[in-house]
Parts: structure tokens; sequence; C-alpha cells
């Protein structure tokens, strides 16, 4: 039942991704391959929308249905299939009311799952691709116009290979040479999943919400290197719990308090999805600029 249940969740999605992406006429660039992939996808993302406008995939991820949802302009990925119902007939109802919106789509695609990637490839059908490492399928069965491979200089210049590779696309659009050498001195490098901020209070907030995968919880949380601070967390993930219980510092945290004011040197990390109210929460602990 799952199996079946899937496959027409999958079927449903293509529908609709093709759909979206023929309405909007949207221009699909693939970034993939198992190098830095990020990188290059940002560098690129920061050099189109000098002269398009477009967008792009926050997070890598090899989750099947996450490149579907994000041709639908849709960042939270549903738990159930009550959700993805919703979702879908959500989409519906808003792609028969908005106009025609052109713009470009760069997509950095895992390679980790041979079958996941041509599924991605089959709707997307990018007009350019570009290739960092390897990639676990036959890239000469796609008909892209415009094929860049980054290959090493040989002398270890890994920026100066993406920027030749980022040069030949510019090209391809006819962006000017120089806002892809202004994009590189900048430094404009992808943004990463865990974000810090200064809290109310001289408090310290780890913001670890995430678009499609959770973080891993230990990844936010082995940066305290003070363990008599206070530690508060807000969560409704149930693994977060589970790990902390395993670790066996549980007492050590609150947990979703109802009622907390920020004080002199506490942590306060965020979990749940980024679009979620828990990004509210991120702001209440915000220090005011004003103070």
């Amino acid at each position: 039942m799952k199996k079946l249940l899937r496959t027409m969740l999958r079927n449903e999605l293509k529908k609709q991704s093709i759909k979206t992406l023929k309405k909007h006429e949207i221009t699909t660039l693939a970034v993939m391959g198992d190098g830095q992939t990020s990188l290059v996808r940002e560098i690129l993302y920061q050099v189109l929308k000098t002269k398009f406008p477009v967008r792009r995939n926050l997070e890598m991820s090899d989750l099947e249905f996450s490149v579907p949802l994000t041709i639908l302009g849709i960042q939270a990925y549903p738990s159930n299939i009550y959700g993805w119902i919703k979702i879908l007939i959500k989409n519906i109802i808003i792609q028969k009311k908005i106009k025609p919106y052109k713009h470009f789509l760069v997509l950095e695609l895992s390679a980790v799952n041979k079958q996941i990637l041509e599924y991605w490839l089959e709707i997307t059908k990018p007009e350019v691709a570009l290739i960092a490492g390897g990639v676990p399928i036959d890239i000469s069965k796609y008909n892209f116009k415009k094929l860049v491979k980054i290959s090493s200089n040989g002398n270890g210049d890994l920026l100066g290979s993406f920027k030749i590779a980022v040069m030949q696309i510019a090209k391809f659009y006819k962006i000017d040479e120089n806002v892809v050498e202004n994009t590189f001195l900048e430094k404009n490098l992808p943004n990463s999943k865990i974000r810090f901020f200064p809290g109310y209070n001289n408090s310290f907030i780890i913001d670890a919400t995430h678009f499609h995968r959770p973080i891993p919880l230990e990844s936010a949380i082995d940066i305290i290197e003070n363990p008599n601070v206070k530690k508060i967390i807000f969560t409704n993930i149930k693994s977060d719990l589970l790990y902390l219980r395993k670790k066996g510092v549980i007492k050590s945290w609150i947990i979703n308090p109802k009622k907390y004011e920020p004080q002199n040197e506490d942590v306060i990390v965020i979990r749940g999805q980024r679009p979620d109210k828990l990004e509210d929460l991120q702001n209440i602990f915000m220090k005011r600029s004003n103070e």
C-alpha cells in the first residue's frame, strides 16, 4: 500500500512540476556531482540574478521529492500523506490564480542516487548542466544546450576552476565577465545550515532550523563550550529528546518552556522547519538593534 501511495505521489508531483515549469517558462540550470556543488550553485545564482529573475534551492537534499517541491515553491517537507494531499491541492489552486512569472531556477542536484537523479532530470530538463566531480548517470543521454565540466587546473586552485566554469555559463547567457569577477571578489558563499545570532540580554541563539531534513542536533550543540551555561531548546523533533536522553544530558536542558525570559549567557537552540512558527521565536529573542 505504501509503495502504491508513493508511486501515485511521485507521478502527481511530476505532473504538477512540469505544468509549473511550462506555465512560468522556467529555465532550469543543474549543478551536479560529488564535488563542492553548494559553492558553485551559489556563485552561479549570484551571477545570474544580476540580469534575470532567478531562484535556487536552499539545500541540497537526497530526498526524492525535494526538487519538485522547490519547483512548486514549497519549502516545507510534509511528514505524512495528509500533508502531501494538502499541499498538492493548495498548489493546484495557487497555480490557477497566479500570473505567469518567467524566471531562472538554479538546482543543486545530489548525485547520491542514480534513480532519483534521473527522476529529477526527467522533470526539469535543464538547459544548462554544470558538473563538479563524478555523477552516477550517463550525461551523454541528455540534450543540454550547454554542458560545463569543472576540472582542476593542476595547481590546486579550485576557485579558479569554478570561475572558468561559471564564466562559460555567463558567456552563454551574455552576462559580462566582470560580473563573474566581482562575484568571486565578494565571496558570495552559500548560507550555512546552522545560523548564529546575538540574543536579548546577552543570550546566544543557535538557529538549527531546516527546510527539508532536520540537521543532526549533535551538530548544533557541539559548539557549546561552557557546560555550566543555561541551555534552552525549542523543538518539535522527537529524535532531539531521544538524543539528549541517550547522551545523559537531558536534565541540563530546559525544553520548550511556555514562559521564558533570556538571561546573561543563556544558549537558546531553535529547531523545526524554517518556514514554521518556530522562526517567530527567533525574532522574539533577537537582540534589538537600538539597544
